[in-house]
């Protein structure tokens, strides 16, 4: 009977030591080399040096949308604080997990979701026909994976792994480190667009990812928080068409959400815009000049069609705000 306790009590102290080391680890590789990792490490070191309840509207999605919102500029033109919540391949269930996170600090009154990280073709008919079956099993997967990288961090961020050295085990980095862009990626570089624009037509439009499932937690998730979703996408080059935006439009009108996009409608939304001038790789990604354009629409159709109102800050997060905003274009002159 001894015996047996004294197993028990060695099984537990492991697991708690266990425990202790991913806690640990988690903490070490969510606050270290955020320059060097800065896809997946850095958006939360970064929102975190936000003050609690200040963000108002949240974008979320792939790269795409990195590129082209510029929250110091809705600030500076319409004082509403944002944030860009979005990197490259970013899931369904990242996005989820993501802001989830995102909820305990922050109460934004909107959240903006790229529709194109959810949307795919189905490559032939078999692929569309078991669909349902595959989206169960893909959803149970992501669900699992999402779990586990929500309460081990040290899971999602394994790509810090290889590079780690002794010296990055200390907890000597900053959980918080405050940037003056809040999630948009500057990009100068110029890069025409010459192909024609819209994708090609290559049969059945599906959700990928279990983008559906997730989409309906997000939108329940935010509907617990009082929170608007809306619908978007981004100008996308050769990734995009009128099909993929009518599936995207059913998914709007099944909940009941505001639905915009700057890719199928570009000439009536940007007059402005130029395939020529405003996209940094050929037509993937917007530069700076395509982001504040298109920046400025988005702001136009917040304060237009949503008729959302400028952000209630303290003077001291007033403060903060325009600093960060002299700071971004000092930064980039």
């Amino acid at each position: 009977m001894k015996k047996t306790s004294i197993n028990i009590i060695r099984c537990v102290c492991f697991f708690i030591l266990l425990l202790g080391i991913f806690i640990y680890l988690s903490k070490v590789f969510t606050t270290s080399k955020v320059e060097e990792y800065p896809v997946r490490n850095g958006f939360f070191q970064n929102i975190d040096a936000e003050n609690d309840n200040t963000i108002d509207n949240l974008f979320i999605g792939d790269s795409s949308v990195m590129h082209s919102i510029i929250p110091v500029q809705l600030w500076k033109e319409q004082k509403m604080t944002s944030y860009v919540m979005s990197y490259s391949v970013m899931k369904p269930q990242e996005a989820y997990f993501d802001l989830k996170k995102v909820f305990k600090k922050q109460s934004p009154k909107y959240v903006f979701i790229e529709s194109q990280f959810m949307v795919t073709y189905a490559k032939d008919r078999n692929e569309y026909l078991t669909d349902k079956t595959q989206n169960l099993c893909d959803y149970g997967d992501d669900q699992i994976t999402g779990e586990i990288s929500y309460y081990v961090p040290v899971m999602k961020y394994k790509s810090s792994w290889s590079n780690t050295r002794l010296s990055d085990l200390k907890l000597s980095h900053p959980s918080a480190i405050n940037s003056i862009y809040k999630g948009y990626k500057y990009a100068p570089e110029v890069q025409a667009f010459t192909s024609e624009h819209g994708c090609d037509d290559y049969g059945k439009i599906k959700f990928k990812d279990s983008g559906y499932e997730y989409f309906k937690k997000i939108y329940n998730m935010c509907k617990e928080h009082n929170c608007e979703v809306v619908l978007m996408n981004m100008p996308q080059g050769t990734t995009w068409n009128k099909e993929m935006h009518n599936f995207v439009q059913k998914l709007a009108d099944e909940f009941d959400v505001k639905y915009i996009d700057f890719d199928v409608n570009l000439a009536k939304l940007i007059p402005t815009f130029s395939w020529n001038t405003d996209t940094k790789d050929g037509g993937g990604h917007l530069n700076y000049s395509g982001a504040t354009k298109l920046t400025k629409s988005m702001e136009k159709y917040m304060v237009s069609e949503l008729h959302i109102q400028q952000t209630k800050l303290s003077q001291k997060d007033v403060d903060k705000w325009n600093k960060d905003t002299k700071d971004f274009y000092n930064s980039i002159k």
